[in-house]
């Protein structure tokens, strides 16, 4: 008998671990975990931008290789910057939800001269406008294709 309860045990340990893959909140790590790298390239848009007036068109121009499978992770394929914008796709060990769907993080700038950065769905605050319309060339905008329910907070609608 207490080999049986051993064998139970194991099975539902088991389980719950396989479950623990393919819970919203394992999809929002590995979302979170793009946003993460995108860091040292929101830097480099905004170091280029604020250096030469322009807003980089790619990974060179923001300071970084030419190649955006340079930047990856566990679950990140690639992170790019097009045209100010800073886009993580996501491959390798992503979950198939997210496989192939891009996370779109773009500069965003108010009169005042303050930064803030649009991620996936989130609302932006008033009196921000994207980055480059004070002086006439804003950059484009993408949608993120990451669907909304694995998107970390700070990317969602009304954050």
């Amino acid at each position: 008998m207490k080999r049986h309860g051993q064998s139970v045990i194991a099975v539902a340990l088991l389980s719950f671990a396989a479950l623990a893959q393919y819970t919203p909140g394992s999809l929002i790590a590995q979302v979170s975990e793009g946003r993460n790298l995108a860091g040292a390239l929101m830097f480099g848009v905004v170091r280029a931008y604020r250096d030469t007036g322009r807003i980089p068109g790619n990974r060179e121009e923001a300071g970084a290789s030419p190649d955006p499978t340079h930047t990856y992770g566990k679950f990140v394929a690639a992170v790019d910057v097009v045209h100010g914008s800073v886009v993580v796709t996501y491959g390798r060990d992503a979950d198939s939800r997210i496989a192939g769907k891009i996370l779109v993080i773009s500069p965003y700038e108010s009169a005042s001269n303050e930064l803030w950065w649009h991620c996936g769905e989130a609302t932006v605050p008033e009196g921000f406008v994207p980055l480059g319309t004070y002086q006439s060339r804003p950059i484009s905008l993408q949608r993120s294709t990451v669907p909304s329910d694995s998107l970390p907070p700070s990317c969602k609608e009304g954050s």
